[in-house]
């Protein structure tokens, strides 16, 4: 009788196990599929979304206007998870705000050069009239024709 009882309860036990490695199995399976499919999701974004996103900010669209063309729009891109759209976004700001900044970098140049060849070309008229006014004087002259 105790060897019986043992016997179904060790069969109990192994049917028991049976179940919970069958059903770790599915979970192993279920849990690598996710991991393969936010594999190649990140695959996609990076040689995809991303390329093409930046593409249309470089063109002069806002991040918001790109991400409503480039992710909203496309019913490949919708289902993006949030973590990987506000990923996105923020790229898309900091690449907006670098660009900004080079314009704004870019102008401030251009302004200092500008005044710097008017204040050039300011001198050398001033220097023009200086040759003119005091040319007939050697010395003054050799050294207004050093400074030019």
């Amino acid at each position: 009788l105790v060897v019986a009882v043992l016997t179904v309860a060790r069969h109990r036990r192994r049917s028991a196990m049976r179940v919970q490695r069958a059903e770790y199995e599915q979970r192993i399976a279920y849990l690598e599929h996710r991991i393969l499919s936010h594999d190649s999701e990140t695959v996609r974004l990076t040689k995809e979304v991303m390329p093409a996103a930046i593409r249309r900010l470089r063109v002069g669209n806002s991040p918001e206007e790109v991400m409503r063309d480039i992710v909203d729009a496309d019913v490949a891109n919708r289902h993006l998870p949030k973590a990987l759209r506000e990923q996105v976004f923020q790229v898309l700001e900091v690449i907006d705000n670098e660009e900004a900044r080079r314009d704004s970098a870019q102008r401030a140049f251009v302004s200092v050069a500008r005044r710097v060849q008017a204040i050039v070309n300011r001198q050398a008229s001033e220097l023009r009239e200086m040759e003119d006014h005091y040319g007939r004087n050697p010395d003054v002259f050799d050294d207004l024709l050093r400074i030019d």
